[in-house]
């Protein structure tokens, strides 16, 4: 029963993940010419082939084949919300690699020329004290080795030299007790099968005075559930949803059947103080739980303001229509993502401490998270992590 209801769940979907993200790998590191696309290649094929090994176990042994054709169905390849009629190993590359090592890196959320090649780090500042990577890689089939050095003091690295068949991070970081106390930027030598590479690393030691969520490199990224101050009227209050978020909890008036507020008028309301390096406009995305319009025509409202901003009323279902003859896109995304996002823009927002306002006007509207773009927010499905909080004093 322990295999049948626990055990076997999660070892097909871990196979199953796992699978996915070898071939995911594969199909990059191809790109990059990495000795070790070939490996993650085979590793899909294993994990393919364990998984009809799980599926035949389940039918065929476990409990003397009582649940034979309980795991059947098609799980693999799926392109539509109608399964395919077998299973189907995603598509992997094999790449001929030379038997000489050659040294290949990419540096995270790094800079790169017109020919796509990295050339440093974003910006190390100290209030989010970040550790970047370099990841040093394989080209060829004899081992590499590699040395990797800081022309500065004030840079640091997790090591300094290494041996690697395939790939391996070496972390940077900054000693802010020795950086320049001024926008500068430093140097770091990577060298390794007869190559030689210069990776800048900028630093921004005079950075505005912090309070609450802090932008890093161009993104703020809050979690409702982490209101800095939440405001109730005397029969509505704001309710945290442990757990209920993709990446934390969420939250939403109660009780579910209050009556339309109007913001600014004695409305329940949420501030959120961030603190942004980059002035210029904003925008903000919504993540919200896909609440279905209940409201019929009308859709469910929400109100939104960065400081002393006239509030912004969003209808989180507008331009949803349902045509008779298939599902739409903003359906087919909030059944399979379980998110609606909604942006609004904040112009004119200069450097410094902010708050973030979200008031009630409908109920039924579940907060997730919220992300501010000041320039630098790149593609992602959950969305960046959320920033560091300064609290006043620290």
């Amino acid at each position: 029963a322990f295999y049948q209801l626990v055990l076997s769940p999660v070892a097909f979907c871990s196979n199953l993940n796992e699978m996915y993200v070898a071939a995911g790998k594969n199909k990059l590191y191809a790109d990059q010419l990495r000795g070790s696309a070939n490996h993650y290649a085979d590793r899909v094929k294993e994990l393919f082939e364990k998984d009809a090994a799980l599926t035949r176990y389940f039918h065929d042994t476990l409990a003397g084949g009582k649940w034979d054709h309980m795991m059947a169905q098609t799980h693999i390849g799926y392109t539509s919300w109608n399964n395919p009629p077998v299973n189907r190993m995603p598509p992997v590359t094999y790449i001929q690699t030379p038997k000489q090592a050659g040294l290949g890196y990419v540096v995270e959320h790094g800079t790169r020329d017109r020919w796509g090649r990295a050339t440093g780090f974003p910006e190390f500042d100290p209030v989010n004290d970040q550790t970047y990577f370099i990841e040093v890689f394989n080209r060829g089939q004899e081992n590499l080795r590699y040395s990797i050095e800081p022309k500065e003091d004030w840079i640091r690295l997790s090591k300094k030299n290494g041996t690697v068949r395939f790939e391996e991070k070496v972390f940077v970081s900054i000693d802010w007790k020795k950086a320049p106390r001024e926008w500068s930027s430093g140097e770091i030598l990577l060298s390794g099968a007869g190559q030689e590479f210069t990776i800048q690393v900028p630093v921004h030691p005079e950075v505005a005075k912090a309070k609450g969520f802090v932008e890093n490199n161009g993104v703020i990224s809050i979690e409702a559930a982490r209101f800095t101050r939440n405001h109730d009227s005397n029969d509505i209050s704001w309710t945290v949803i442990p757990n209920m978020g993709r990446t934390n909890s969420a939250v939403t008036v109660m009780p579910s059947n209050a009556e339309r507020q109007i913001p600014g008028e004695g409305a329940p309301y949420l501030e959120y103080t961030f603190t942004n390096f980059t002035g210029g406009e904003l925008t903000v995305d919504a993540y919200l739980s896909p609440t279905l319009n209940y409201q019929k025509n009308e859709g469910l409202h929400y109100a939104i303001a960065i400081d002393d901003e006239a509030p912004q009323v969003i209808n989180m279902h507008e331009g949803e229509e349902i045509p008779d003859w298939e599902y739409p896109e903003w359906w087919n995304n909030s059944v399979t993502d379980h998110i609606k996002k909604k942006q609004t823009t904040h112009p004119d927002i200069e450097p410094g401490t902010h708050v973030l306002k979200i008031w009630m006007v409908d109920p039924g509207i579940v907060f997730q998270k919220f992300v501010i773009d000041a320039g630098g927010l790149k593609p992602s499905y959950l969305g960046p992590p959320e920033s560091r909080y300064i609290r006043a004093g620290e």
